[in-house]
């Protein structure tokens, strides 16, 4: 399998672009810092993350995602790990700062990828491509980086890992790919949100008259509103990085999707399919870190999961933690980290099958 570096994007961009976007930069901070004069705080935790390794997925219907991978410390086993972003997070919010889960697997030994799916804007598209849909992401895409993954590691199963929509997305994919999952780690799964307006009902119908190519630009709005944030739980350097260096712009019809998620309650994948049913096919254990303040995924969502699954079901809670903190928390190498590596290792050995393929 070869990997190739990550070509990232201001290499590939005129000069005018690299000093356009450095000149947003400086006058980002400069906002932040006439907002906030008397806060000794950086702007930012940490750059741009650096690129990584990648290999190419091509879907059944053409769709081309880079998997980026992480290698583990030195001596470390290398069992790997698949990692499934949030919605308009990218790839690498996994990896941004000083403490990000990425890094800590990889410290722990784990090989871990960072998966990509056909909304970001990363991926490449067929000559022809449809709209964007999570029922696409769920049986085609996530299924591709799970083969690849074994194929470049020899795993016989591979450990999956989500944040918020992407932990929906692993729980989905366990259920799907059964003996290739060997555990899931959700953290803050939506299963329980929060309770629906009319405004959300308004605003699904609203999308739904807009062309389905379309995407929301988050990552334009997120670079205009980082001046304006500050620390709580999570440090306001920490936010400010993921805001402005792993923003993703959202589909359209991913937004649409996600607005009848909230007229719900309750998240779905599949047309006709109702999601937490489907979850009694999943064998993998199951280890779910829920934050006790968490007003996006509910922590109810959590006795939700341990009814639903099909294997060993594990809770974590954070006490006092909201959704991001889960991801940029303070204290989230101690809070997270740990006990989510904690669990890991004891489903470890799980990946190997009689034969090991060296990366």
């Amino acid at each position: 399998m070869t990997y190739l570096p990550d070509p990232v994007r201001p290499r590939l961009t005129q000069p005018a672009r690299r000093m356009a976007r450095g000149a947003l930069r400086l006058l980002s901070a400069a906002a932040w810092r006439t907002l906030h004069p008397s806060t000794r705080e950086p702007f930012v935790e940490a750059p741009r993350p650096t690129p990584l390794p990648r290999l190419h997925v091509e879907t059944p219907d053409g769709w081309v995602l880079p998997l980026f991978r992480l290698d583990p410390a030195p001596g470390g086993a290398g069992a790997p790990i698949l990692l499934v972003h949030s919605a308009a997070g990218s790839a690498h919010a996994f990896r941004y700062g000083s403490e990000g889960l990425a890094q800590a697997l990889a410290a722990a030994g784990y090989t871990v990828f960072l998966a990509t799916h056909r909304g970001d804007q990363d991926a490449q598209p067929p000559l022809r491509p449809t709209a964007v849909r999570l029922a696409d992401v769920a049986s085609l895409d996530l299924p591709e980086a799970l083969m690849a993954v074994r194929e470049a590691t020899g795993a016989r199963a591979v450990h999956v890992g989500g944040f918020g929509l992407g932990a929906v997305l692993a729980m989905g994919l366990a259920a799907r790919c059964r003996d290739e999952v060997a555990s899931v780690t959700a953290l803050a799964p939506p299963l329980c949100l929060p309770t629906p307006s009319t405004h959300a009902r308004s605003m699904a119908v609203a999308l739904g008259l807009l062309p389905a190519h379309w995407s929301v630009p988050l990552r334009s709005l997120a670079r205009a509103g980082v001046p304006l944030i500050e620390g709580g739980v999570s440090p306001g350097d920490r936010l400010r990085g993921q805001l402005a260096y792993t923003t993703e712009d959202l589909p359209l019809s991913v937004a649409e999707e996600l607005l009848d998620w909230v007229a719900r309650g309750t998240p779905h994948l599949a047309p006709g399919v109702d999601f937490e049913a489907s979850l009694a096919d999943a064998r993998a254990p199951l280890h779910v870190l829920q934050g006790g303040d968490d007003t996006l995924a509910r922590p109810e969502g959590a006795a939700r999961a341990r009814a639903a699954w099909g294997g060993e079901t594990t809770v974590t809670e954070v006490a006092g933690a909201g959704h991001l903190d889960l991801l940029l928390g303070r204290d989230v190498a101690a809070d997270v980290h740990k006990p989510l590596i904690e669990w890991l290792a004891t489903h470890r050995d799980r990946v190997w099958g009689r034969t090991r393929v060296s990366a």
